[in-house]
């Protein structure tokens, strides 16, 4: 009797391991395929304003930049 059972049980976790690859499958099939992000250039001019504006905050910190009569 105890064979009975496990081989019952033993049989029952295979069908369910069948089954979930079976649905996995499925679902890859189904599943829609990524689309592929833009390549995303680089500004070369907004790069260059961002480093002057970074020079400028820098240079007022450090108090070498000098205002004309402000």
């Amino acid at each position: 009797m105890d064979k009975k059972k496990l081989s019952i049980a033993a049989a029952a976790v295979m069908n369910y391991i069948y089954e979930e690859s079976l649905a996995c499958a499925v679902h890859s099939m189904t599943q829609p395929k990524a689309t592929p992000r833009p390549k995303v250039t680089s500004n070369a001019w907004g790069t260059s304003g961002r480093l002057d504006a970074m020079q400028l905050r820098q240079l007022m910190q450090l108090r070498t930049f000098k205002s004309k009569g402000f």
